[in-house]
């Protein structure tokens, strides 16, 4: 099976191309055919792509996600944020928060029509649910954005929006964990500790000490770099670095990439040109992504 992986990859890929052009043709988005694609093509329809594939070829789905959340970060430039206005940032963190509410109250009150349900149970399920509802799938977002190439300020308040979402959604469930593992509610091996409060600060503040890092590093060496392939080459070496650090030292590797891309994006005059270079070049690993989270 390990042997077959290179031919179902190219296989896959062709498939994909196939599809972009279908999707054009009958007007929808690239991003939807690519996971429609991935459903087709999983185990539970025609089963080119097993479980087994999937868990070989992990690794990819981990870069891509890394190089989505580079380009979402560097998304967030000087110029974006100049032109923020106050409205819109209000509207953003009441949107989170009314859509957190509704949604709790919503599943905490169907939660009674389950039985042998404890209250704790109900209501563990019921906020990760709302936390689960903020995200709004930000690749997915930005490369229907890119895609169809929509500016302007419905754009702006998007990406306002998914920026307070995916940062609610990711540091929620993070601090969510963790009082849970101090309560003694998931049972860990140092339940009660005050030592997870400093995992939970560790996590958060290292993934994004450790981006700025990674982010002013790669500002410097693109100064001295014009070949679009050798830059292309070090972003990713970036990122796979973030990866490998967060694997480590217990950090985000997903948070570290998006801040090495918010850090590229407004560190030097250069960052947002190499931005938007790389976002051009990512097609075929974001095709194959979104094509496997079809098939998950």
């Amino acid at each position: 099976a390990t042997q077959a992986l290179i031919p179902i990859l190219g296989l896959t890929l062709l498939l994909c191309l196939i599809m972009s052009r279908f999707v054009k043709y009958i007007g929808i988005p690239k991003v939807s055919g690519f996971i429609m694609l991935g459903i087709l093509l999983g185990p539970h329809v025609t089963g080119l792509l097993t479980v087994e594939f999937l868990s070989n070829t992990e690794y990819l789905s981990d870069l891509a996600l890394g190089l989505i959340l580079f380009n979402i970060g560097g998304e967030f430039n000087k110029t974006l944020i100049g032109k923020m206005k106050k409205e819109q940032i209000l509207y953003s963190l009441l949107s989170v928060q009314l859509v957190l509410g509704l949604v709790f109250l919503c599943y905490f009150g169907l939660s009674f029509f389950v039985p042998d349900l404890t209250l704790t149970t109900r209501f563990i399920i019921s906020l990760f649910l709302a936390f689960v509802s903020v995200e709004s799938a930000p690749p997915t977002t930005l490369l229907v954005l890119k895609e169809y190439d929509a500016k302007g300020i419905v754009s702006q308040s998007i990406k306002i929006y998914l920026a307070f979402a995916t940062i609610t959604a990711v540091v929620g469930t993070l601090i969510l964990t963790k009082i849970l593992e101090y309560l003694s509610i998931w049972k860990i091996a140092h339940s009660g500790s005050y030592l997870l409060a400093f995992e939970a600060f560790w996590n958060i503040s290292g993934s994004i000490i450790f981006g700025f890092i990674i982010g002013l590093l790669l500002s410097y060496f693109e100064r001295f770099e014009n070949k679009v392939g050798n830059l292309l080459f070090t972003v990713i070496a970036s990122i796979l670095l973030g990866q490998s650090i967060a694997h480590y030292l217990m950090v985000d590797g997903l948070l570290i990439s998006l801040f090495i891309g918010f850090t590229l994006a407004n560190a030097s005059s250069a960052g947002d040109k190499l931005h938007e270079t790389v976002k051009e070049m990512g097609g075929s690993i974001y095709a194959l992504f979104f094509v496997l989270a079809g098939t998950h």
